[in-house]
């Protein structure tokens, strides 16, 4: 009997220019200079007797020290530079809500200026005139917030100019996962073509990992039953598509809005590499900040399963409580599905799925199934598991979109 072929993976669901103004050079009462005596009787020392325009300096008639006719202390005749005000840009633009974020303002900013986001004071580090740095304030709210700088009772504002996200430090900002599947093993009666899917989606910040969704502790086995009792609150980041890049080149995942996630459910063999990083390419729009992130997924290296054989010409028999045995590939988890036909072979009757440490050898309960009868069609999936380790340069959250390289075979059940 050659076993039907049923492939179904589950889805989750950017200066102010002071013009230095230099007087001219004049001749003062000290100056040691010699000038002849002439013999007319105007007041000049020339020898007519007409009075001449010279170079002497005319009194000023303002009440300043200086010699010129504005009413500020110094030699020139502009408003003082040093006074001058102006908030232009500030980088970067993102930072959460656990604030210490260093964030540097430029523009113009005398001596003693302040900064607020969100009307809250941001202590300031340094102001060398032209950019201030300051630290960003804890516990301001989320999105975009006003920054403002202060002097001498003069308030300038740049509207929405700084977006605060929650802090995810140590939790999953990003989840989801990225499948590449070979079917083996000679007995198939219908296509053995290779298969990907990719899921990912971008979430508030949870304690979450993938495998959370199978079964809740390491080395253990679950039912298809079992349900992740946790709940994510989704992020729609305003983009149509996102596009991740590896060595072979990048694909695209596109939104899905009845997911609220970014999903490919045909993943092109020809972009799918093994034992690689592929990077979040930085999105041109939406609300995500304009950066890429380096290995947002890790892919893992496709596992070589002794025991059961099914990569063999016939598919083997399968006892009850299997043991798996493997080549161990470095990955952060083995995950196993088994799927049990129903009698009648239109569909699967049950599933169970283990997440087991990489380590080369596991026994499976299939006593939490309700029944392995004999003969009966049993699918088996078995895949190494990689989670990144990147962190997402908005929020300090992790990337958990797994990659996982797995083979595809199938059994019979033997009680």
């Amino acid at each position: 009997m050659s076993p039907v072929v049923s492939i179904r993976l589950s889805s989750l669901c950017s200066l102010l220019a002071a013009t230095a103004c230099f007087p001219p050079a004049s001749l003062e009462e000290d100056d040691e200079a010699v000038f002849p005596s002439d013999s007319d009787t105007d007041t000049d020392d020339g020898p007519d007797d007409e009075e001449d325009d010279d170079a002497e300096p005319e009194p000023d008639t303002d009440a300043d020290t200086d010699a010129d006719t504005d009413a500020d202390t110094d030699a020139d005749t502009d408003t003082d530079a040093s006074q001058a005000f102006e908030l232009v840009a500030l980088e970067p633009t993102h930072g959460t809500d656990a604030g210490g974020q260093e964030v540097t303002l430029s523009g113009a900013f005398p001596e003693g200026a302040l900064a607020y986001f969100d009307g809250s004071a941001a202590p300031v580090i340094s102001n060398s005139g032209s950019n201030m740095v300051v630290t960003t304030p804890a516990g301001i709210g989320e999105g975009p917030v006003d920054v403002e700088v202060e002097h001498d009772g003069q308030r300038l504002r740049l509207d929405g100019a700084f977006t605060v996200w929650a802090d995810g430090t140590g939790l999953a900002g990003a989840v989801g996962a990225v499948y590449w599947t070979e079917i083996v093993g000679s007995y198939w009666s219908g296509s053995t073509d290779p298969f990907g899917r990719a899921s990912v989606y971008f979430v508030d910040p949870i304690d979450f990992h993938w495998s959370d969704l199978f079964t809740p502790t390491m080395d253990s086995c679950r039912p298809g039953a079992y349900s992740w009792g946790g709940e994510f609150e989704m992020i729609d980041p305003g983009l149509t598509n996102i596009e991740l890049r590896g060595t072979s080149g990048a694909f695209q995942l596109g939104w899905d809005a009845s997911e609220e996630g970014f999903l490919l459910e045909d993943l092109d063999e020809n972009l799918w590499d093994e034992n690689a990083g592929y990077d979040l390419v930085a999105p041109s729009s939406g609300s995500l900040p304009r950066l890429g992130v380096n290995d947002l997924l890790r892919t893992g290296e496709a596992p070589v399963l002794y025991e059961p054989d099914i990569s063999g010409s016939t598919p083997p028999y399968i006892e009850e409580d299997p043991v798996f045995e493997w080549a161990p590939t470095g990955a952060d988890w083995i995950e196993i599905r088994l799927a049990l036909w129903d009698s009648g072979r239109t569909g699967y009757q049950e599933n169970m799925y283990c997440v087991v440490n990489d380590d080369g050898y596991y026994r499976v309960d299939t006593g939490q199934l309700s029944e392995w009868p004999d003969g009966r069609q049993v699918d088996v999936y078995f895949a190494s598991v990689v989670e990144p380790s990147a962190v997402l340069p908005w929020n300090g959250a992790d990337s958990r979109v797994v990659g996982g390289a797995g083979i595809f075979g199938a059994g019979f059940a033997e009680d």
